[in-house]
């Protein structure tokens, strides 16, 4: 049981994801294999490889994702929350998120720093729109 938890769990899903390219699509079909790993009851691993052979070049690279996730210390509540009249003293959990994403490309083409910028732009607005929603107080 405890090498499964090393090795993680994997699945591949397929969908589709939206563009915005003026040379692509509006949508390209991506399949993505993923791993989770729990290293110990504090760490957990999640990491994907993403292939888009529908677009421009997508048989020449796959993108590569890895998040790191580390459960740190529960903090207090800020001081201000209160309940009724008492004030709360509840803990709530935090954690470190590392996310690093990558390009790996399996044949050189002309337009590997095109490519590779793009990621960097597209990955980054997800991030912080998913950073945005785990966030936010109005979605719990």
């Amino acid at each position: 049981k405890g090498s499964d938890m090393m090795n993680g769990q994997t699945r591949t899903i397929s969908y589709k994801a939206p563009l915005q390219h003026p040379m692509c699509h509006p949508f390209a079909s991506v399949t993505e294999s993923q791993r989770i790993i729990m290293m110990n009851r504090k760490n957990m691993v999640f990491e994907s490889v993403i292939t888009s052979d529908d677009i421009p070049y997508g048989d020449k690279f796959v993108t590569q994702c890895r998040w790191e996730i580390t459960e740190e210390s529960r903090k207090p509540r800020s001081e201000g929350d209160t309940v009724g009249r008492s004030t709360v003293a509840e803990f709530r959990p935090a954690c470190r998120v590392k996310v690093f994403y990558g390009t790996h490309f399996k044949q050189w083409c002309m337009f590997n720093k095109e490519i590779t910028s793009g990621l960097i732009q597209s990955s980054s607005a997800y991030a912080e729109e998913y950073f945005h929603l785990l966030t936010s107080r109005s979605h719990w």
